[in-house]
C-alpha cells in the first residue's frame, strides 16, 4: 500500500481545514451574538433615528434658505392661530380710554322677563 502516506496527509489537510472552518464559525457566531443583543440593537436604532433627525433638520434649513417668505408667512399664521383669543379681544375692545367699572353709575338693564311683566297690564 503505496497510499498510506498521502491518505495520512490528505487527512491531515481535511482536519486542519476543518479547526479552520470551526474556528471562523465560532468567531462569526460571537459576533453576530454581540451584535443583535439588545443593548447593542437600541445603540443602533438611537444613533439611526439621530442620523435622520439631523437629516432632516438639515433639509429644513435648506429649504428655509431657499423659501424664506413662504416659511415666515406659516410662521406669522401659526403665530395668529395661536394667539386669535388675544387678539380678537383686542381688536373687539371699547374705544373708551378706560372701561367702566363695575360699580358705575349707569345702571344695569333689567332681565327681559322683568320688562315684559312690568309692562303687562292687571287684570
Amino acid at each position: 500500500m503505496s497510499d498510506g502516506p498521502i491518505h495520512e496527509r490528505i487527512v491531515q489537510i481535511a482536519e486542519a481545514r476543518s479547526t479552520a472552518a470551526r474556528s471562523r464559525l465560532a468567531t462569526t457566531l460571537s459576533l453576530l451574538q454581540s451584535r443583535l443583543s439588545p443593548k447593542a440593537l437600541a445603540q443602533e436604532a438611537v444613533s439611526n433615528l439621530i442620523a435622520k433627525g439631523q437629516e432632516i433638520a438639515t433639509d429644513g434649513v435648506e429649504a428655509a434658505k431657499r423659501h424664506p417668505f413662504k416659511i415666515a408667512g406659516a410662521l406669522a399664521a401659526t403665530g395668529v392661530l395661536f394667539a386669535r383669543r388675544p387678539l380678537s379681544r383686542l381688536l373687539t375692545r371699547s374705544r373708551h380710554a378706560t372701561p367702566a367699572d363695575r360699580n358705575s353709575l349707569n345702571p344695569k338693564r333689567p332681565p327681559a322677563s322683568a320688562k315684559a311683566t312690568a309692562k303687562r297690564k292687571p287684570e
